[in-house]
């Protein structure tokens, strides 16, 4: 099933929302650091490190959402893993930092020391929870829709779509969707009374 204008415009909103998600957190550094007069060394480098990873993982999720909906039984179940997706980005993205600055301040000072840029571990804290929210969004649509599985399609222009590996070999139907290929079905008829 082809997700129409209204499914495509709602993936991009939820694309934008998780980009945003991914980029929070350096936008809050920053902020928070000219708001008290204290510009940090690595304030841009984080900002411009989240903004790549954010706008590469909107672009993964707005590609998932549109095959997950092309597959799918039912629209719900595409929402309901991309929305849980989402919270566990939310939560890793804020989280994990806190508990990585937090729990291994000494491993984090060593490493500075030792000319290591904060910016790694940033980086490094921003991709794990980027593979933690995509792994949960694959895992629950996957129980929830567990006989539709998802095939990454390549576009053919601006009016179809069509799955990779299943380009070009498309049954011929007619424009109810009968299929065309199919025998003709075997009609008998009434028996004939004696004479």
């Amino acid at each position: 099933m082809r997700p129409g204008r209204l499914a495509r415009a709602l993936a991009v909103l939820y694309a934008t929302v998780d980009a945003g998600v991914i980029i929070a957190p350096a936008v809050a550094v920053r902020a928070t650091g000219a708001r008290v007069g204290i510009e940090g060394e690595y304030d841009a480098d984080l900002l411009v490190a989240s903004t790549i990873i954010g706008v590469v993982h909107g672009v993964i999720a707005f590609r998932r959402l549109v095959d997950e909906e092309r597959a799918a039984e039912r629209a719900i179940d595409v929402w309901l893993a991309s929305i849980d997706a989402l919270v566990v980005l939310a939560f890793s993205s804020t989280f994990l930092i806190t508990a990585v600055l937090l729990g291994f301040t000494d491993v984090h000072a060593l490493l500075a020391q030792r000319g290591a840029p904060v910016v790694l571990l940033w980086a490094g804290v921003a991709v794990v929870a980027v593979v933690l929210a995509e792994l949960t969004g694959h895992w629950v649509y996957r129980w929830l829709e567990p006989t539709h599985p998802v095939h990454p399609h390549h576009v053919v222009g601006d009016e179809g779509e069509t799955e990779a590996g299943d380009a070009g070999t498309s049954e011929p139907t007619l424009a109810g969707g009968a299929d065309l290929t199919a025998a003709p079905p075997v009609v008998s008829s009434p028996p004939r009374p004696p004479a």
